[in-house]
């Protein structure tokens, strides 16, 4: 790829470090062409991570009038390369991590933390697995709700309620359900990906970690008798819808393989009808 920019040149090699991204240049190429279903088939993963990793390449393939992929000018010059320079690509990210700053690394490592990406990659490849892990997470949410005598309102917990402890329950349930309906019908009609429903229910179920904790705190609080005060509780609450969206955003990502500003604009409007919900909760109360 001589007659490429270097920085062209160096993102070409940090997309093909991925081995499942070499996969697919390289089926492509041999092939000339080949369709979603010969792909999902040759590298045997879940729809969600083959359309994350489709995305990933970018410019280097396009789709025909018959909607096959097909290696574009650039997508070419990277499968000569890849014949050429395997070595050198399978190093390139340990070269990238080696010239990171110490800032930009710790700022990953918390993004990590609170973004678990790789768990969400993992949950996308075999969603079942993590099907026993999804009902610890939403019998503890809905014994938490009940306890700190919130009414869920999708992402949403409400404190102003006389629900009995069933309904409270309930309601936590129903919210992650719909959760998880929303963001397969919002990816569905906008983006058009179908499939990972699985992925998308089991991920949907982790998003809510962070309102489940938020709800503790809020039983913990008034279990000691300590007043948090209206600022302080917004913040908490806020901060833990924030990640609730983030974590949303980041299943949705590998779930339906969308880019993580399209999950997010999905996460958003999910979180845009509980604004609605709960609006039109307060005026018909």
């Amino acid at each position: 790829m001589k007659n490429e920019a270097p920085g062209k040149e160096s993102s070409v090699y940090k997309v093909l470090s991925n081995p499942h991204r070499r996969r697919i240049i390289e089926i492509i190429g041999a092939e000339g062409k080949t369709s979603f279903t010969e792909l999902n088939r040759d590298l045997q993963m879940s729809i969600g991570a083959l359309y994350h990793h489709l995305d990933a390449l970018g410019d280097l393939i396009t789709q025909d009038d018959q909607h096959k992929y097909i290696l574009t000018r650039r997508g070419k010059l990277a499968f000569k390369l890849l014949n050429e320079t395997s070595d050198q690509l399978s190093s390139v990210r340990s070269d990238h991590d080696g010239d990171s700053s110490h800032t930009s690394n710790r700022l990953a490592y918390v993004v990590k933390i609170f973004l678990p990406r790789s768990v969400f990659l993992s949950v996308s490849d075999k969603p079942i697995l993590y099907l026993p892990v999804t009902g610890i997470i939403v019998v503890l949410g809905a014994w938490v709700a009940v306890q700190a005598n919130l009414r869920f309102l999708l992402v949403f917990p409400d404190n102003q309620t006389t629900l009995s402890p069933i309904l409270m329950a309930v309601f936590f349930v129903f919210s992650w359900l719909t959760v998880f309906v929303l963001s397969d019908i919002f990816s569905t009609l906008i983006f058009r990906r179908k499939g990972g429903d699985l992925s998308l229910l089991v991920g949907s179920s982790f998003s809510f970690l962070p309102l489940i904790f938020f709800s503790g705190l809020w039983h913990l609080f008034k279990i000691v008798r300590f007043d948090a005060g209206g600022i302080i509780t917004s913040v908490l609450l806020l901060s833990s819808q924030l990640w609730t969206i983030g974590i949303l955003s980041c299943s949705i990502s590998f779930s339906k393989g969308l880019k993580m500003d399209r999950s997010a604009l999905v996460s958003f409007m999910v979180t845009y009808v509980t604004i609605a919900i709960f609006l039109f909760g307060q005026i018909y109360r």
